[in-house]
């Protein structure tokens, strides 16, 4: 049985701080801890300094844009499972998106803050956390 705890780190990313304040009040009563983040640019520093088992980003930011990010995530920390949150859903974005590399959940804007989100959030975490027991990458048994 895996147990969310305030120990896990769920990042979120985008550069509307609208979505950001409407995300921190919905998560309000979750078992993990939330982090924000609306400069895309810090998102790799935050990532050195902090044990984040999942980075919640959207696609369209200036400066590092979230197709980057998932590139450079999962280069330097494949651990972290990464879920996209964007207003952008044509074919061509969500391929671009998975051209770049490993991606846990797509999902499109609006959403619904509703149990789906919350329970692909907290797999993403069970799932980092079973990455990161295992050298292989292969579910760890317990």
């Amino acid at each position: 049985m895996h147990t969310i705890t305030d120990s896990d780190i769920v990042l979120f990313v985008d550069d509307e701080e609208s979505i950001l304040k409407a995300i921190d009040r919905s998560l309000s009563d979750v078992r993990f801890s939330t982090m924000f983040c609306s400069d895309s640019m810090q998102v790799m520093d935050m990532l050195e300094q902090h044990r984040i088992n999942v980075v919640v980003t959207d696609l369209k930011m200036p400066g590092k844009n979230g197709i980057e990010l998932v590139r450079m995530i999962n280069a330097k920390f494949p651990h972290i499972r990464i879920i996209v949150l964007s207003g952008y859903y044509q074919v061509s974005t969500v391929m671009s998106v998975t051209r770049a590399g490993k991606i846990f959940h797509f999902f499109t804007k609006p959403w619904k803050m509703d149990n789906e989100f919350i329970s692909v959030i907290e797999k993403a975490i069970i799932s980092s956390r079973e990455s990161g027991e295992s050298a292989d990458g292969l579910s760890a048994q317990g």
